[in-house]
């Protein structure tokens, strides 16, 4: 009798214990989830989305259009300036909101469309 009170209380605390580290990683999973989903800038871009070129390839940095198309490491956008279709890879395009100017301001590269024609 006494045996079977001891593993009764033995394996009483390792649920206990079970439980706890449940909860804890649970925890932790719905942070991670929620960081991950929860802001626009975070969420990952969809067809129809607005998006400026961030970076210089080609003299494209500043161009803005619209993605006609993605997969998980490139975007096809269709330029507002040439109506001309550029694949690019997610990381050199970032969302444009709608409150934001989209007009070219003059002497700065980083908001110029320019389209350079492939050779």
């Amino acid at each position: 009798m006494i045996n079977d009170d001891n593993e009764v209380e033995q394996l009483t605390r390792e649920l206990q214990s079970l439980s706890l580290r449940s909860l804890q990683i649970s925890r932790r999973l719905s942070e991670l989830t929620s960081n991950e989903y929860n802001s626009d800038e975070d969420s990952p871009l969809r067809v129809g989305d607005l998006v400026r070129v961030t970076t210089n390839y080609r003299n494209r940095r500043g161009t803005v259009g619209t993605i006609t198309r993605t997969t998980n490491a490139t975007v096809w956008i269709r330029t507002h300036n040439g109506n001309r279709n550029l694949r690019l890879r997610i990381g050199s395009v970032e969302r444009v909101t709608a409150t934001e100017d989209l007009t070219p301001v003059q002497g700065n590269s980083e908001h110029q469309d320019v389209v350079q024609y492939e050779q």
